[in-house]
């Protein structure tokens, strides 16, 4: 992969090198979904979508026959404006690691032993690419909920201030409503450190099987009251109901927070005010040029089957230690009932996933 990029920036160097000071700009209008007119420059530019797409390395995607549409570009072309922009003392997802190839092999190989990285779960990827977004949008840059999270459903918008947000992992489960806890410091015990939510900085995912929401930050919005950005991940096949999702936001946010459910189901309900949702139809829209990384975190997290589970994939599955597995090839089988017994562990061992 990373002679492929070095390959296709040097052939197109021209082209890209003529749009180094915009990377900024491209990447977010990329990945924010932003409508733009082909024919007007976009804002911190003075080139129109056309003159862009002119160099063959981004697509103007028109909607229908209006002189309106998105800017697209394929992952790679991403990485390079990525890339040029650290380069260029812009450093635009610094923190990301796009030759995230290695870890793509092992979710797809049933014999690799899975390490426990970004791309591994589904509540990793979207609150990780929720930082991605806050990072291609000036610091301090008043911006609304509609803008962050453009290609899901909402109803509802709220403004507030852009901060570039780092990503921590809750050691403890944390009530996300803002109403239980209407202080000036809301500190959350993280992996790294303790984190001051109200300080804006941060994406927090919530200790695994939370009874509260999955993922949540504090949004910045000066003389209001505190109000919350809260996310909730449900990996099933059937369509999620209008009482379901009401279920989902009622134990993870306030009336007055903001509530996002993503799903790999449909969702056809109407939600309430200050909600969203980001159901499998919408994942290309919503994630751009991540959506196949969306779909392949979404791979890894489903319910592993004891029959065809590699033992490496075994020990990377939480709460399941390494003497649990090695029963699997060291308990005598003479006296096992087979059928019956794998049957047992097969219903068994999701209570521990």
């Amino acid at each position: 992969m990373n002679d492929l990029r070095s390959k296709l920036t040097e052939k197109y160097r021209d082209a890209i090198l003529g749009s180094v000071d915009d990377a900024r700009p491209i990447a977010r209008a990329i990945l924010t979904r932003r409508i733009l007119n082909r024919y007007k420059p976009f804002p911190k530019t003075n080139k129109t979508p056309d003159e862009f797409a002119g160099g063959g390395l981004i697509r103007f995607e028109q909607i229908e026959n209006s002189p309106n549409g998105y800017l697209v570009a394929p992952y790679i072309w991403l990485w390079v404006f990525a890339e040029i922009s650290q380069q260029q003392g812009d450093p635009i997802l610094r923190d990301w690691e796009f030759a995230d190839y290695e870890e793509q092999r092992a979710l797809l190989n049933p014999v690799t032993s899975l390490q426990a990285k970004s791309w591994q779960s589904f509540e990793n990827f979207v609150a990780s690419f929720r930082c991605i977004k806050s990072a291609v949008i000036e610091e301090d840059e008043l911006v609304t909920i509609s803008d962050v999270h453009a290609g899901a459903r909402l109803n509802g918008d709220i403004q507030f201030k852009n901060h570039n947000l780092r990503l921590e992992i809750a050691k403890h489960y944390t009530d996300t409503k803002s109403k239980s806890l209407t202080t000036s410091e809301w500190n959350v015990d993280c992996s790294h450190s303790t984190v001051d939510v109200r300080q804006f900085k941060h994406c927090i995912i919530n200790a695994p099987t939370s009874p509260y929401g999955d993922s949540f930050l504090s949004l910045d919005q000066p003389g209001t009251e505190n109000s919350n950005e809260i996310h909730q991940f449900k990996l099933r096949e059937k369509a999620v109901s209008k009482k379901e999702y009401q279920e989902e936001r009622e134990k993870s946010a306030s009336k007055n927070d903001f509530f996002i459910l993503f799903t790999t189901a449909n969702c056809n309900a109407e939600i309430p005010k200050r909600s969203g949702i980001v159901d499998r139809n919408a994942f290309t829209n919503y994630f751009g040029p991540f959506a196949g990384r969306a779909y392949r975190s979404i791979r890894n997290n489903k319910v592993k089957n004891i029959h065809t589970v590699s033992l490496g994939q075994m020990r990377n599955m939480d709460q399941i230690s390494k003497e649990r597995v090695n029963v699997k090839t060291k308990r005598s089988m003479k006296n096992f009932y087979f059928r019956k017994g794998l049957h047992m562990i097969s219903r068994i061992l999701p209570r521990f996933m």
